[in-house]
C-alpha cells in the first residue's frame, strides 16, 4: 500500500458536543502498475497521482453513555485523467456518514452507516494490448457502507 500522512484535530465545543477534522495525503504515484499472474501475464500501468482526502465530523453525547456521530469527507480521485482504468471508477468521491456509539467502562461500541457518492465523469481509455479506445463513464454512482467497531481502552 502507498505511504500516507494524516493531520487532524479534535475540539470539544461543549461538554457534550465534539468536532474533529483531518486531511490525509496519499502517495498513490508509487503504485505505478499492477501485474496479473495468468497464463499470459498482463501488466496494467496505472499512472496514478498523489491525492488528498479532507473530512470533518461531529459527535454529540445525548446520554451519559450514548453518542451520535455524523461526518463528511471529500476524496480526490488518484487516477490519471487521460489513461484511467475500470479498476477504479473515475471521479472524486463524497462520503457522508452517521453512527451511534455506546461506552461501557473501558469498552466502546459503534455502529456506522455511510454512503459514497461518485461525481459524474467521462474518460476515454485505451487498452494497451489491443490499442482499442472506449468511453468509460461514471454517472449517478453510489455505494452503501455499513460498519461496526469494538474497542477496549487500557
Amino acid at each position: 500500500l502507498p505511504m500516507s500522512a494524516t493531520l487532524g484535530m479534535n475540539y470539544d465545543i461543549t461538554k457534550k458536543l465534539h468536532w474533529g477534522g483531518d486531511l490525509t495525503w496519499t502517495e498513490w504515484s508509487t503504485v505505478d502498475a499492477i501485474t496479473f499472474n495468468m497464463a499470459q501475464p498482463k501488466t496494467v500501468n496505472l499512472g496514478w497521482h498523489d491525492t488528498c482526502r479532507a473530512g470533518f465530523g461531529f459527535g454529540y453525547d445525548f446520554l451519559e453513555d450514548w453518542s451520535v456521530m455524523a461526518g463528511y469527507a471529500y476524496d480526490w480521485d488518484p487516477s490519471h485523467k487521460n489513461k484511467g482504468t475500470t479498476m477504479l471508477p473515475a471521479g472524486d468521491r463524497h462520503v457522508i456518514s452517521m453512527g451511534l456509539g455506546y461506552c461501557w467502562g473501558n469498552w466502546d461500541f459503534a455502529l456506522n452507516y455511510g454512503i459514497v457518492i461518485m461525481e459524474a465523469e467521462t474518460r476515454m481509455i485505451t487498452d494497451p494490448y489491443s490499442h482499442t479506445s472506449y468511453r468509460f463513464s461514471t454517472d449517478n454512482s453510489f455505494a452503501h457502507c455499513f460498519g461496526g467497531t469494538i474497542s477496549y481502552h487500557f
